[in-house]
């Protein structure tokens, strides 16, 4: 199971973010410093680590204060709006986010001002809760009459007087309720700059992606030193739009309506806290056998993860972990070549490689390739054709790792490039091969590659 704290923690930074969040947090500073009103996309694909990236920026930003007073300078809301999905309008959540996040800081605001926000949005809230009664109660079986209650029965000391200066009727209508919104959010950046961040918006049902979208442009367009930063996956994004509006519709255009400019999470690559997180499977190795050789060991864990999202890598070597665990003796310091071959095939059955469809379509110049390789996988992984682009390179200078004689084939493994070549072609189930030129142990490898392989395929 994947780690929760190597996604949400700081010190568990594997993609060295930390530079990526200074130039968000100075994107901040200076709209900031313009007041200005703007909605921008932090775009990425599922699993690179946009909530992490967003997690980060939030903890620290949080932290700035103004000049001229004790106050924070940003007053920030996280709002996951997957998490609130069940409700039919997407303002009831966004009106929850702002009234929890008002009650977490409330040093942040005179009392005053404090009572006359909260009895606002209460009300607000009252009235969205009453609208959504019947559906909640339709979609989850819950009766929410309760939480109307609740939200009811809440009293400041100056609701009276905040009731005595508004007229409220028992049933907003959304012109109104979007109104009163508007001007509470209007009131709150009058000290403060408001960031409002929209996360796990790509998880949510076409429909209600596309009524969050519109409900956010028409409560904080045109609000000064209001910013929303919207946490998507734009492709995933831009093919919600085409299936509700029609396979025609110019989703780049329509976007343009809700956001200002994006921002592109990239996968990223591990830096050294990787030796620190996975120290304990790593401390399960050592160097045996000359054909290893540190350099090779270290650009292979690298090579092999680029183009692979954060989630991913994270779980292929965690199950790596796992299953040497299962079938190693503790203690025992096996050789680093052990870890390069069991994150190489834990990687390929992690994408779902067709045995049947590799064996048939083997051969070093198309090696990997994702339509002849995996089942489902629409691109090639980077990774796997730096690794093939080594098996051709070793072709093209006459130095070749596979050669055939007679009706046997030969795997020169005197690295660790060759011995995955090798173990590659047992998994694929060739089984007459040579490996030649070799101080490893042929025979216990190619057990260990037949176990460790028949394990994956148990163990999902």
């Amino acid at each position: 199971m994947l780690s929760e704290t190597l996604l949400e923690t700081k010190q568990d930074d594997l993609l060295n973010r930390q530079e990526f969040v200074d130039k968000m947090i100075t994107v901040s500073e200076i709209l900031s410093r313009n007041k200005k009103n703007v909605c921008y996309a932090l775009n990425g694909s599922w699993g690179v680590g946009k909530s992490f990236v967003l997690d980060m920026f939030e903890s620290q930003i949080s932290q700035f204060q103004t000049s001229e007073t004790t106050m924070g300078k940003y007053l920030v809301f996280h709002y996951n709006c997957w998490k609130y999905d069940y409700y039919e309008e997407p303002l009831v959540a966004i009106v929850s986010t702002i009234l929890d996040t008002i009650d977490k800081n409330v040093r942040l605001f005179s009392s005053e001002k404090r009572a006359t926000i909260k009895s606002v949005l209460k009300k607000i809230g009252e009235a969205l809760l009453t609208k959504a009664s019947s559906y909640i109660e339709e979609k989850t079986g819950i009766n929410p009459s309760e939480m109307i209650s609740t939200v009811k029965s809440i009293n400041d000391s100056t609701q009276t007087e905040v009731d005595k200066q508004h007229e409220y009727e028992p049933y907003f209508d959304f012109k109104k309720i979007l109104d009163e919104l508007r001007s509470t959010i209007d009131s709150l950046a009058e000290d403060q700059t408001l960031i409002f961040v929209v996360d796990e918006l790509d998880r949510c049902l076409p429909e209600y992606t596309i009524k969050v979208l519109e409900r956010l442009h028409h409560i904080f367009d045109e609000i000064t030193n209001v910013q929303v930063i919207l946490s998507i996956d734009k492709t995933q994004l831009q093919h919600t739009i085409r299936q509700i509006y029609g396979s025609e519709t110019r989703a780049e255009k329509y976007l343009a309506k809700f956001i200002d400019f994006e921002i592109k999470l990239t996968p990223g690559s591990f830096n050294d806290n990787f030796q620190i997180q996975f120290s304990e499977y790593l401390k399960c190795f050592t160097y045996h056998y000359r054909a290893t050789k540190p350099d090779d060991t270290n650009e292979f864990l690298t090579k092999i993860r680029e183009g692979i999202d954060i989630r991913s890598s994270i779980a292929i070597f965690e199950k790596s972990n796992l299953l040497h665990t299962l079938l190693c003796p503790p203690g025992a310091a096996n050789d680093y070549s052990i870890m390069c071959i069991e994150v190489f095939l834990t990687l390929l059955k992690f994408y779902d490689i067709d045995i049947k469809k590799a064996k048939e379509n083997f051969g070093i110049q198309n090696l990997f390739e994702a339509a002849q390789t995996f089942r489902y996988s629409e691109q090639t992984l980077p990774g796997l054709m730096i690794l093939r682009g080594k098996y051709r390179k070793a072709e093209e200078n006459g130095f070749r790792y596979l050669t055939k004689e007679n009706a046997r084939t030969y795997i020169r493994t005197d690295d660790i490039w060759g011995l995955l070549l090798g173990c590659y072609r047992i998994i694929l189930g060739y089984t007459n091969d040579y490996w030649e030129g070799s101080d490893y142990s042929a025979s216990q490898v190619m057990g260990f590659v037949r176990s460790f392989w028949q394990l994956l395929k148990f163990i999902n």
